[in-house]
């Protein structure tokens, strides 16, 4: 979604825009890092739980994580609506992007419990037998960022709190349409009250390992763009946020694989049935290796209209582009 949010203002309002993007990057990345702790966590738990054979304390996992993401999400949201400024200098706005960036991110910070409730629906919706769901959820959020993208930056005028409005609005649907899981046949998850004594910590533990490489990225997105917007300005920024969202776009990869081999990883672990783990580890690798050469040959090859994409098209910050696209 962020993807859409630089292509489409690049093009409507110029390189410029991409900073403003790039800074508030590290937000929207720290509200994914935080859901997929959470959610992957829970649902490896809730995987192994029903692999055992226990339905019920799979499904306290299940409203474990549904607790811990109102309460994270509401905390987020309050705190970066009360203090958005302070929160966008520390990601390294200076007074030029100020205006605009504040601005995009206080519409990230208001729509922070949708967000969340999202990524947890990507992970439980498909490991309750229902991955179609779940896949139609994705591509109409896309296509729903999109088309929103496009009119409220273009037509509309709205700059970048329209791209950020059409990101949020798009995640919101998209949740929309994975909660309809809820009212189908397929649907087994309930809500168990007794769910949070001994369950917090193990969750987030288990959570870890494929929020770790997401959490870097957040770390070191905010530290590059408070050195790059110092060492350079605002438009070096938006050079590397180009590099962000490539680099964002090979971590899908991973993300996607490593998100639909965790449930079935964990059930069959709860099920005892080593071969079946072994076999899954070496498809998630294959298709790792697959994915991510091909995402770099094309990233070689195709720098310059990848570059062009962004509406890079200044001598010197197009030949900065291009050696980052290819590195």
């Amino acid at each position: 979604a962020s993807l859409i949010d630089v292509v489409i203002l690049s093009h409507y309002l110029g390189p410029y825009m991409l900073a403003v993007v790039e800074l508030s990057m590290p937000v929207y990345m720290l509200v994914n890092t935080i859901a997929m702790l959470i959610s992957s966590g829970a649902a490896t738990l809730y995987a192994h739980y029903l692999g055992e054979g226990n339905r019920e304390e799979a499904l306290r996992y299940f409203s474990a994580s549904t607790v811990h993401m109102l309460v994270c999400g509401g905390v987020l949201m309050l705190a970066g609506l009360f203090f958005t400024e302070p929160v966008v200098r520390l990601l390294g706005a200076n007074d030029t992007v100020m205006a605009p960036t504040l601005s995009y991110a206080h519409v990230l910070f208001f729509f922070m419990v949708p967000l969340m409730i999202y990524v947890q629906l990507l992970f439980f919706v498909r490991v309750d037998d229902d991955p179609n769901r779940v896949l139609v959820a994705t591509t109409v959020c896309a296509v729903t960022n999109l088309g929103l993208d496009i009119w409220f930056v273009g037509p509309l005028g709205w700059g970048p709190k329209g791209a950020a409005l059409a990101t949020c609005l798009a995640y919101t649907v998209g949740m929309a349409v994975n909660l309809t899981h809820f009212f189908s046949a397929r649907n087994s998850l309930k809500f168990r009250k007794d769910c949070l004594k001994g369950r917090g910590l193990r969750i987030w533990r288990t959570g870890m390992p494929l929020a770790a490489s997401q959490l870097g990225m957040t770390v070191s997105t905010n530290v590059f763009n408070n050195v790059i917007i110092r060492a350079g300005n605002e438009l070096y920024v938006a050079v590397y946020a180009v590099i962000t969202q490539l680099s964002m776009t090979s971590m899908a990869i991973y993300d996607g694989v490593g998100q639909a081999s965790q449930p079935i990883i964990a059930a069959a672990s709860g099920a005892g049935l080593p071969d079946r783990i072994r076999r899954v580890f070496r498809h998630g690798v294959l298709l790792e290796l697959i994915g991510t050469g091909a995402l770099a040959l094309l990233y070689i090859v195709c720098a310059g209209p990848i570059a062009s994409l962004f509406s890079i098209r200044d001598e010197e910050l197009l030949s900065l582009a291009l050696t980052g696209i290819r590195v």
